[in-house]
């Protein structure tokens, strides 16, 4: 792991590998932070080459914003439109190696390190967190993770690479002694700070604020920012710390800018409104399940979901530019039948938040450009 320099000059991270990489695949060369990066050896194969891991390669990571991201000034698409689960594992993965080892641990503390953060999101339905909105109990990450007790595949490539399952579970729930912190924790750790750079990088700006831009383009491009993982050190009470304060701070900044600004915009918010509602139709209908979501990919629930719901709709909430709605007002102390009356005939999407079961005083009237 590291350039090819690195590993060539002094095996700054993985040493020996001087056979050109032949066993490796492109999917397993990214950038990771400001390195450019070879995820090498037996484990890293055997986990990225599994069914269920290689299906990740066509869940969006940000769900039902990234596939209908829009598009910046310049009419080209969102690049978050191609950003995949497959890349937020192997990213996180690679992130804890780095750390593990900058932090002294042994191989064996390193082989746990990068297979859970490689299975930390094995179990993520279709459509990501907005796929959740379908029965959000039955699609907790941290709680799925047992269910590779009872992959036989997956258990018998843990096995063969040392790795105990039940330590797995352990680490991806943040549970494991003074290291599960690392990957899990209700503070910053190696997960968020992995989805963090990675959206920042495919996030299009000036598609959601572009008057309020400039620190997120210089933050998200700050090298201490990239490869704040390289700074995560145990003090001496065993607790996840960092070497330098300004690169959190920064990374802290584009994780809020990203929450006011596009996980939870005004269109994309109206999506999911959309989205819970339908979801929760087709699961009271047997059409979704559990199993099912675990299976699927994006396109064969957007697939799904283009037979349920009227064309309309579909053209309405999946072909969008972020900036398509606008808040217009608050609806206060109306019953669902005035406020249907009133704006029916103006657009859809009163009704829809209406049939998610919002009351009256909750009300926001969306209205499209």
């Amino acid at each position: 792991m590291g350039t090819f320099s690195e590993i060539e000059e002094n095996g700054k991270y993985l040493e020996g590998f001087r056979d050109r990489y032949e066993d490796d695949t492109p999917e397993r060369e990214i950038f990771v932070g400001t390195r450019r990066v070879i995820a090498h050896g037996d484990l890293y194969r055997e986990i990225t080459n599994n069914p269920l891991f290689i299906r990740l390669c066509c869940i969006k990571q940000l769900g039902l914003h990234g596939l209908i991201s829009g598009r910046g000034p310049d009419y080209v698409s969102d690049v978050s439109a191609q950003q995949n689960r497959y890349r937020h594992g192997l990213d996180t993965a690679v992130r804890m190696e780095i750390a593990l080892r900058l932090n002294g641990c042994d191989n064996d503390m390193v082989n746990l390190g990068i297979a859970s953060g490689l299975l930390h999101d094995i179990y993520t339905p279709a459509f990501s967190d907005q796929g959740k909105l379908a029965n959000r109990e039955m699609f907790d990450e941290e709680k799925n993770i047992e269910m590779i007790l009872k992959d036989k595949r997956l258990k018998k490539i843990l096995q063969k690479i040392g790795v105990n399952p039940t330590d797995v579970i352990s680490m991806v729930r943040g549970e494991y002694p003074t290291f599960g912190k690392f990957l899990n924790s209700e503070e910053l750790d190696i997960d968020k700070i992995s989805y963090t750079v990675v959206d920042s990088e495919n996030i299009h700006p000036s598609t959601v604020k572009p008057e309020d831009t400039h620190l997120f383009e210089w933050y998200r491009t700050d090298p201490y920012v990239r490869d704040l993982h390289e700074s995560i050190y145990t003090d001496n009470n065993g607790k996840m710390a960092f070497l330098r304060a300004e690169p959190v701070r920064k990374l802290l900044y584009l994780r809020a800018w990203m929450h006011k600004n596009y996980y939870y915009s005004p269109a994309n918010r109206a999506r999911e409104a959309f989205l819970e509602n339908e979801l929760r139709k087709l699961w009271k209908k047997g059409k979704l399940s559990k199993k099912k979501m675990l299976k699927m990919n994006d396109s064969d629930l957007e697939h799904i979901i283009r037979g349920h719901v009227e064309e309309r709709m579909h053209r309405e909430f999946f072909s969008l530019f972020p900036d398509a709605f606008c808040e217009s007002a608050k609806i206060k102390y109306h019953s669902v039948e005035e406020i249907l009356k009133k704006y029916k005939d103006s657009n859809c999407i009163v009704k829809i938040l209406c049939d998610c079961g919002l009351k009256p005083a909750e009300f926001w009237l969306y209205e499209a450009r």
